[in-house]
């Protein structure tokens, strides 16, 4: 049976029952959701996050580098596109076929290979690391510290209540974390990628485009 240590003030310590060796790689074990916290919550918003999500850099960074990489592929298929397009325009299919076939070969490879290689990554790091640890490595510190409180803490307001935000600040800093990597980074990369292209037919486009 897996042991808890139900120490005051410290939080529950959960061990994890013995996994095989080839399960270590997985997207669920890239840190353990029953890390006990350094001490009591900060008071304040940015140290109170770090110190719920620390721990679990592996998986952020890797949801940060699976989504700038996603969006970066947003602005090859335009590149790629627009490239087989002139392509196309410039010479005749036997000629385009037999002398661009790598070219041709490598782009395919991007649309039915990499990119959704990408997309299972981001959709993994998100959706079996970050929700579904993440939240559960809140919430469980939150309760241990929630566990080293006086009698007369719990006397002042209703057990079940006091649950339910221990809940909802888990979910809602899982939220915060998940959006911004995802939408940000993504939005960026493509953005940035996107300037490039455009750079590439002339550099007052990627201005204009930097503007807006």
């Amino acid at each position: 049976m897996p042991k808890t240590d139900h120490s005051p003030g410290r939080g529950n310590r959960f061990t994890p029952p013995p996994i095989a060796p080839e399960d270590e790689r997985s997207f669920e074990r890239l840190y353990d959701p029953f890390m006990p916290a350094e001490g009591p919550p900060p008071r304040t918003l940015w140290p109170f996050m770090r110190w719920l999500i620390r721990g679990t850099g592996p998986a952020v960074w890797g949801l940060f580098a699976a989504t700038v990489a996603l969006g970066a592929s947003e602005a090859f298929i335009a590149f790629a596109i627009g490239w087989v397009v002139d392509r196309a325009a410039a010479t005749s299919p036997a000629e385009m076929f037999s002398t661009d076939w790598p070219w041709l070969l490598a782009i395919a490879g991007f649309f039915l290979v990499l990119r959704p290689g990408l997309m299972a990554l981001t959709s993994g790091f998100i959706s079996r690391s970050l929700y579904g640890g993440l939240y559960h490595l809140g919430v469980w510190r939150l309760h241990g510290h929630t566990l080293g409180q006086s009698m007369s803490y719990f006397e002042d307001d209703f057990a079940g209540r006091i649950a339910q935000k221990e809940t909802q600040t888990a979910m809602a800093m899982t939220d915060v974390l998940v959006e911004t990597l995802n939408a940000v980074s993504y939005g960026l990369a493509a953005l940035i990628g996107a300037a490039i292209v455009l750079s590439a037919a002339d550099w007052r486009l990627a201005v204009l485009l930097g503007v807006w």
